[in-house]
This record gives C-alpha cells, sequence and structure tokens, in this order.
C-alpha cells in the first residue's frame, strides 16, 4: 500500500496532524485509515482486540476534526459510558499540553476557535437525535454492543464523517451488516493482532494454542473476523449477551448459590458464585485428577 508521506502541506490532514502536530508513530493500517477519514462519508474498522484503535484512530481524528473545522461538532460514543469515560476522554487529555486555551473535562472539550467534541453513551435513541450539525463527525467505539436503534439515530443527524470501530462480535446487528448487507456505504478496514507489533507474539501464540485456531474466540480476537454462531440453536444470542455484558443491569442483592462444573480432563474446574443477580467464577484451574479436584472444591467452600 502507497501511502502519501505527511508533510508540511499535510498537516491539515489526519494522519499530517497526527504525526506533526502530536507527534504520534503510526502503523501503516493507522495511516489508511486516517487518510481514508480525510474525506467525507462513513469508514467501518473491525479490529482484534488490543490494537489501539481507540488511541490511534479516534482520539487523532477528534482532535484534528476540532481544528480543522471551527465551530463544528463532534460527537463520540461507545456501548457503555465506562469506555467513553475511561478510555476514549483520558486518550484525548493525552495530548492536552499541546493545545493552549483549550477546555479538557471529564467528557466534553471545548476550543478556542468554537468547536466541540462531546461524549456520552445511551440506550435511548431519542436522546441521539438532536446531534444536528453542517459538519458533524461520528465515532462509535466498539461498535458491536451498540444497539441497532443508537445507529438509525446517527443516521437521523446525516453525520458529515461516521467513524464506526470494534472488535468483532457475532454476525448480526448494524455493526456487523456494515461489512455484509450494507457494505456498499461503507469504507471496511480489517486489522489483524498481526499487524501490531506492540502485541507480543508470545501471546498470540498462547491464545491460539490455548483455544485453537479456529475457536470463535481467536478468529474474533486475533483475526478480526466475525463470530460464527448458530443463534437459532441457542437460549440466550450472543449479540445479547455482548450488550449485556457491556451494559450491565444494576446490582441486586439477593440469596447466594454455587456452582461447580467438573472438567475431568483438560479444561478448566469452575466454581461460580450466584449472589442476586450477580455471578462471579470464583475459581478456575486445571487439574486432570477428579478426586484431587474434589478436594480442592470442599477446601473452596469451607
Amino acid at each position: 500500500m502507497n501511502l502519501p508521506e505527511p508533510t508540511t502541506d499535510t498537516l491539515a490532514t489526519p494522519v499530517g496532524f497526527a504525526i506533526g502536530i502530536l507527534g504520534m508513530s503510526l502503523y501503516e493500517w493507522q495511516e489508511a485509515i486516517l487518510w481514508d477519514a480525510d474525506k467525507p462519508g462513513a469508514i467501518a474498522v473491525k479490529a482484534g482486540n488490543g490494537s489501539g484503535k481507540t488511541t490511534s484512530i479516534a482520539a487523532p481524528l477528534a482532535l484534528w476534526h476540532a481544528v480543522a473545522f471551527p465551530n463544528f461538532l463532534t460527537i463520540i460514543t461507545a456501548g457503555v459510558y465506562r469506555q467513553v469515560k475511561e478510555q476514549l476522554f483520558p486518550a484525548l487529555r493525552r495530548h492536552a499540553r499541546k493545545f493552549a486555551g483549550w477546555t479538557f473535562n471529564d467528557t466534553d472539550i471545548t476550543a478556542p476557535n468554537g468547536s466541540r467534541i462531546i461524549g456520552f453513551s445511551t440506550d435511548e435513541a431519542g436522546r441521539f437525535e438532536g446531534w444536528h450539525n453542517t459538519n458533524l463527525l461520528v465515532i462509535v467505539d466498539e461498535a458491536k454492543s451498540v444497539p441497532d436503534s443508537i445507529f438509525e439515530a446517527i443516521e437521523r443527524c446525516q453525520p458529515t464523517r461516521l467513524i464506526v470501530m470494534s472488535s468483532p462480535g457475532g454476525c448480526s446487528g448494524f455493526f456487523y451488516e456494515a461489512f455484509h448487507s450494507r457494505r456498499r456505504f461503507y469504507r471496511q478496514h480489517t486489522v489483524t493482532s498481526f499487524q501490531c507489533p506492540h502485541i507480543p507474539a508470545s501471546w498470540i501464540a498462547e491464545q491460539i494454542e490455548k483455544h485453537g485456531e479456529h475457536s470463535p474466540l481467536v478468529r474474533s480476537m486475533i483475526f478480526a473476523e466475525f463470530m460464527a454462531t448458530n443463534e437459532g440453536n441457542t437460549a440466550i444470542p450472543l449479540t445479547l449477551l455482548e450488550r449485556c455484558v457491556a451494559n450491565p443491569p444494576a446490582f441486586e442483592p439477593g440469596a447466594v448459590r454455587a456452582f461447580c462444573d467438573f472438567a475431568a480432563g483438560g479444561d478448566e474446574n469452575v466454581l461460580a458464585i450466584l449472589k442476586g443477580n450477580r455471578v462471579k467464577i470464583a475459581a478456575a484451574w486445571r487439574e486432570k485428577d477428579t478426586m484431587s479436584a474434589v478436594g480442592h472444591f470442599i477446601r473452596l467452600f469451607r
């Protein structure tokens, strides 16, 4: 892939801004996405876990947009508010010292030129429909956990640029369709763990050995592929599970119960504890000897 070199003439582009203003060192795939974002339209990025898309794509794009387009708006959202507050905005505040006169708050940023960056997360589509601007950038992180109704509300806002990013989940939902039935509306990028030098090769090899090269988890986590599941034969569809994990319900206290899973082989023995509506894995270990596992379970219960 032949990408243009950022020069003084390209500092107004997302790549030139990231390198020349923010002082970032970018991988080739990161440059490719940022060059793509220089043009209006929609971009879909599926990437392996730990690829760095939040710090290397969302953060520089949001800051670039605020500098390049005075008095305009950037909205950043994710499947869960924690991702916005504890991941996205810390990645933005990391560059705060480079922007004198800017106001950096927990989930909003105001530039002296009148541009704003606002972060929030919601399950209520109606709350998203009010964000209108003649030059609007919308960034959706961990998009696999965002309900379809929110994406429909985003489309009503008619963003100038829309970036949807996530590690792949199950084979359904708006993010999945951005790579399939709706792919003609998006410029797609796929990023595997092998394209990320900061991810240790030893960790990649360990995950493949532990779960198998063709396991759905490895195909998603490392190869950035959607997880093939037969949701018609499941009690709880994977997409609903992902949304529940991203947006867990409030804790409700109740009875305490325990569940034991005896592996009797190479898999893990597991002790899970239920307190009210919250389940926690209290212990998980491998033990080929079933009677030794029984003894360990007894010790844990005591």
